[in-house]
């Protein structure tokens, strides 16, 4: 038996209308009241707000019982749609892995230093007099030391 699309968008308004229907709220204020607020799958307590009512069968819509409903937590409810898969009784979500901001590595030997330069520096780390005298014209303080 085929559905003809306007047939199935019918319904399917139908149906969303009827769970957002007063009659929908307290029938779950009526679930949560005597079941408690926490999802019969996981056990996890959670706010009314967030808990939601899974039809277990289709059989008696909107003229539901009690038997034909559950309280789920959206994870859990997701799972039962096959809307989550599971890896290794976890949700399978990949985690990105935050990126570390990786510093430039400095060679402190050299730090942009000539070899001409690097034998101008006395041993006590001061520049000879032939590098101060070179420096002196080009006016920077560095002659000083």
């Amino acid at each position: 038996m085929n559905k003809t699309p306007e047939i199935k968008s019918e319904r399917k308004l139908k149906y969303e209308a009827y769970i957002k229907s007063p009659e929908w709220y307290e029938l779950k204020l009526d679930l949560l009241a005597k079941r408690g607020c926490k999802c019969e799958k996981c056990s996890k307590p959670k706010p009314a707000q967030v808990l939601q009512i899974h039809h277990l069968t289709y059989d008696r819509l909107y003229n539901e019982q009690a038997a034909d409903l559950e309280i789920l937590c959206p994870i859990c409810h997701m799972k039962t749609h096959g809307l989550i898969k599971e890896k290794n009784n976890r949700p399978h979500v990949k985690h990105k892995k935050p990126k570390r901001n990786k510093k430039p590595k400095v060679d402190y030997n050299n730090l942009g230093v000539s070899q001409r330069e690097k034998q101008e520096v006395s041993a006590n780390g001061k520049f000879t007099a032939a590098k101060r005298r070179r420096m002196k014209g080009k006016g920077t303080a560095a002659w000083q030391q």
